[in-house]
């Protein structure tokens, strides 16, 4: 089956930017909102991993594979 395009009016559901993630201050007294990318880019899904206990790991970044990639406050 080839690959098939989604419709005109999913495109933009699905390229829409996400609710950014909330933390509250440890005195309850500020909220930082930090805005992250909606899809990793094709080039880091292609990086090679290591395998550690069920957990992928990138040896180049010296992270975790497919970390939430923050680009806001």
């Amino acid at each position: 089956m080839p690959y098939a395009t989604p419709g005109a009016d999913i495109v933009p559901i699905i390229d829409a930017a996400p609710t950014p993630i909330t933390y509250l201050a440890p005195g309850g007294s500020f909220l930082v909102l930090l805005h992250h990318e909606t899809h990793p880019p094709i080039a880091m899904l292609a990086r090679p991993h290591l395998a550690l206990a069920g957990i992928r790991l990138d040896a180049g970044l010296g992270a975790r594979r497919r970390m939430r990639r923050l680009t806001g406050l």
